[in-house]
């Protein structure tokens, strides 16, 4: 019985690798049925990088450069509006030289000039420059409140996933241990049912005690890449980051 359960997963578990796989290359716009090789997930922390640095990191995300730069567009706007309310002055010179068409004409000849200017002040435009500069200034508040949002949102985001980074690396360390806990027992229990001190249940249980350990430490491995992976998109850098897994 345990062993048909045993084969159903593992039909079950290669049907879903291909589907992953098909989920992937539909991800990445590659046509085909391409496998992949999948590698040992590994933790290796080197230099610890402190969640202030990663929080401060997450300021340059595109996302939120986007609705600063947005907001001061907004802003812009709003300035140019309130412009229309100041005079606008508008000048105008000319000069030249002249002289006569006829040479037998005693006419003078000589130079000319002229200058002019005009200042005009928007005293009543029924409410136009005020409505355009009330809509400027609600475009500002409304692309100030979605940056400030975005902030927010990248900060709670990088702390959540460097938590869970921290969690799942001293949860690997943890799991590394049951396995060699387990591979340990199993060991013993052979040994034990070769020198007849023993019998067959007991290594059958080491050995899904070792499945067991061994799953709990994949799951643990999946989990971090995936917190690992957040994490590097919230802090806009590279999904290799080096953290501190001994902060609690």
């Amino acid at each position: 019985m345990e062993l048909v359960n045993a084969e159903s997963l593992l039909v079950r578990s290669r049907n879903d690798l291909k589907s992953s796989f098909a989920d992937l290359n539909r991800t990445m716009g590659i046509a085909g049925s391409e496998d992949y090789t999948l590698e040992d997930v590994t933790t290796d922390v080197k230099i610890p990088r402190g969640l202030g640095e990663l929080i401060s990191d997450s300021l340059g995300h595109p996302e939120l450069k986007r609705a600063k730069e947005q907001t001061a567009a907004a802003e812009a706007k709003k300035r140019a509006m309130k412009s229309q309310y100041l005079p606008t002055v508008s000048a105008i010179a000319s000069g030249g030289y002249y002289d006569t068409f006829d040479p037998n004409r005693n006419v003078t000849t000589g130079g000319w000039w002229a200058a002019g200017g005009m200042v005009s002040m928007p005293l009543f435009t029924g409410g136009l420059i005020e409505n355009q500069v009330k809509e400027a200034a609600a475009q500002e508040a409304a692309a100030q409140a979605q940056s400030t949002n975005i902030e927010q949102a990248l900060t709670q985001q990088v702390t959540n996933a460097y938590l869970d980074t921290v969690t799942f690396t001293q949860q690997i360390k943890l799991a590394e241990e049951l396995v060699k806990t387990a591979q340990e027992a199993l060991s013993l229990a052979k040994q034990r049912y070769k020198l007849g001190l023993g019998n067959i249940v007991e290594v059958t249980q080491s050995e899904v005690g070792l499945t067991t350990a061994q799953t709990k430490l994949a799951e643990a491995q999946y989990d971090y890449k995936i917190a690992e992976v957040t994490l590097a998109y919230a802090a806009g850098g590279s999904a290799q980051l080096q953290i501190d897994p001994t902060i609690r």
